[in-house]
């Protein structure tokens, strides 16, 4: 029992402890009764205080709550602008830190500036540095800006050529002084000339940009051309036209004109500075039964039919001078006749065969002629007779070529009493000549003045071509072919005394101011070169001789047609020995030395080129 006694279990209480515990506890429970009861009573107190004020609250007028929500609200609202006063406190704290930072960045710009600025200078410096080193390399760039565009004038087209660069775009790109002289020039700008069917499809704005980089005072200068598969003009390239169009000084159009059909058709007066106007190469065609009745443009073109006297936009030019035509003869005819400033014009050039009557009809029209050339056909007529005669006082150089002669139809000739130049042409296909009687006796009233009279592959006799040379006894400048006479009788001709032919009082000879001559032959069966090179050193050294004479002679040309080619070396050594004899025969005569030409002429080297100078 008492091992059991020490050792009992730890979990059953001993009674005096319990009760000790318990003791304890009652005597807590006394002490903290009286503050229990009044935290008690204060809470009750203040749960009932709450709950009286809800029901005096619940209880109260409407009029009550309004007011206390009124209340509210106005705490609300200042609130609110507390916090907005706040906020534009913080805005314009950040505009002024905004402002700092951008006094700070347009420091840092401008410090940026000044350096950049330093830096051109310091390349501007360096590129002087090195064009100075161009310079001793090439030459030519040492040539200034103004000398270059003077230069580039001259050796650029003004065109841009669609297939290769060689217009002033092509030259802007070489370098940088090429392009300020090439930009800086607006005269490089002023002419253009243009491929219509390439330029539309590559670069239809071409008439703006080109003319907008000229002087916008300065007159302008258009050439248009175009492709035979091409049937229409841009509307880019019309506007451009029309809005150009009072400062066009010179147009020129080449080709079919179907495609130019909406501008042609203008009303006149929209050319007002129109000086030159060049139409070539339109094509005609049959319409009812009237051959060149009108103009049928391929198919695709806007206007189906065109005639010649619908083209009304060069109509009332009053600058219009220089006038060159390649039109068919229907443009000419009375009924359809081209509308045109025809008496202003002092300069006109025909380069289709037109019918006599037209020929006639143009001269009658155009009394301020200074220079004509024309292709008159003389199978062609119309029944036009002028009204009255036209002197043609201002006409100073007349170029005539016939094609289809008729020997019996002499052409109508007004008369020129101050022609200085006088060309008479064989028909360029070289099936027939000129035949002088179609234009004798009238055109001898028209050479008291003539200078220089050039006479290309005639048909005529001795005795009209004698007339014709001694009816000009001011020549100075002689070229003559003769198709069917031989050599040795057309210079035997030339020397006979013009009073063989007239017996009256003795003219002047018409070697008197005749400085200059060039005669053209093809060799006979019975002739050689050695003795038609002696005959025409013999007439020259006779005109040289002649005391009545006012000036020697400077220019000697002998041309002889030869068929065959090359010339071997005894031709060459005998075209030498006669040149060098006509020279001394000259010289001799006369005391100064002439410029003696002897040539052969072949197929293939043109007279044109040789016998004649371009129109």
């Amino acid at each position: 029992m008492s091992g059991s006694d020490t050792t009992g279990s730890p979990l059953t209480p001993d009674a005096d402890e319990t009760s000790r515990v318990g003791h304890k506890q009652q005597e807590q429970l006394q002490w903290l009764s009286p503050i229990v009861h009044e935290a008690i009573a204060q809470l009750v107190e203040a749960r009932l205080e709450t709950r009286a004020v809800q029901e005096k609250l619940f209880s109260a007028p409407t009029i009550n709550r309004h007011l206390i929500k009124l209340a509210y609200l106005a705490t609300a609202l200042a609130q609110k602008e507390a916090s907005i006063a706040g906020l534009d406190e913080d805005i314009l704290d950040c505009q002024s830190r905004k402002d700092n930072l951008m006094k700070e960045v347009n420091n840092l710009m401008k410090e940026m500036d000044n350096l950049m600025n330093e830096m051109r200078t310091i390349r501007s410096r360096e590129r002087d540095e090195a064009n100075s080193f161009r310079f001793l390399l090439a030459p030519i760039r040492l040539l200034s800006p103004e000398v270059l565009a003077q230069i580039f004038q001259h050796a650029v087209p003004a065109k841009p050529p669609p297939r290769q660069v060689s217009s002033p775009l092509g030259l802007s790109h070489v370098c940088s002084a090429w392009r300020n002289a090439i930009l800086g020039s607006s005269t490089f700008w002023n002419k253009l000339s243009i491929q219509v069917g390439v330029h539309a499809r590559g670069d239809p704005n071409i008439i703006t940009s080109w003319f907008n980089r000229a002087n916008s005072t300065a007159p302008l200068s258009l050439s248009l051309s175009h492709e035979t598969n091409f049937h229409y003009l841009p509307k880019s390239m019309y506007s451009s036209m029309v809005n150009f169009s009072h400062r066009l000084t010179d147009l020129q159009i080449s080709g079919d004109y179907g495609f130019l059909s909406e501008f042609l058709q203008l009303p006149g007066k929209i050319l007002p500075m129109l000086e030159t106007l060049f139409l070539d190469g339109f094509i005609i065609t049959d319409v009812d039964d009237d051959k060149e009745s009108g103009y049928k443009p391929y198919a695709g073109c806007r206007d189906p039919l065109i005639y010649p006297f619908a083209i009304t936009v060069f109509d009332d030019s009053p600058r219009l001078r220089f006038v060159t035509l390649g039109l068919s003869a229907i443009a000419f005819r009375k009924q359809s006749l081209l509308a045109l400033s025809w008496s202003l014009v002092t300069h006109l050039d025909i380069r289709r065969a037109i019918s006599r009557d037209a020929f006639a009809r143009l001269m009658y029209r155009c009394p301020q002629l200074q220079v004509a050339s024309f292709i008159v056909s003389t199978e062609e007529e119309d029944g036009f007779r002028p009204s009255g005669s036209v002197r043609l006082l201002d006409l100073v150089l007349f170029k005539l070529e016939v094609h289809h002669t008729n020997r019996q139809n002499a052409l109508p000739l007004m008369p020129m009493p101050n022609l200085e130049t006088l060309e008479l042409v064989e028909d360029q296909s070289g099936l027939t000549s000129f035949p002088l009687n179609i234009i004798y006796p009238g055109i001898l009233n028209s050479l008291a003045s003539i200078r220089c009279l050039r006479l290309s592959k005639i048909s005529s006799d001795m005795e009209i071509l004698g007339q014709l040379v001694s009816a000009c006894p001011m020549l100075e400048d002689l070229r003559l072919h003769v198709y069917d006479l031989d050599a040795i009788s057309q210079l035997r001709c030339l020397a006979l005394h013009p009073q063989r032919y007239d017996q009256q009082a003795l003219p002047p000879p018409p070697s008197a101011h005749l400085a200059s001559f060039t005669f053209t032959c093809a060799l006979e069966r019975h002739e050689s070169i050695e003795t038609v090179g002696a005959v025409f050193s013999k007439l020259v050294c006779t005109w040289a001789k002649d005391p009545r004479r006012c000036r020697p002679l400077e220019n000697l040309s002998l041309y002889i047609w030869h068929w065959f080619y090359p010339l071997d070396e005894d031709v060459h050594r005998v075209r030498e020995r006669m040149r060098g004899k006509i020279c001394d025969a000259v010289k001799q005569a006369q005391s100064s030395r002439p410029v003696v030409n002897v040539d052969y002429l072949c197929p293939s080297k043109s007279l044109t080129d040789t016998f004649w100078r371009p129109f």
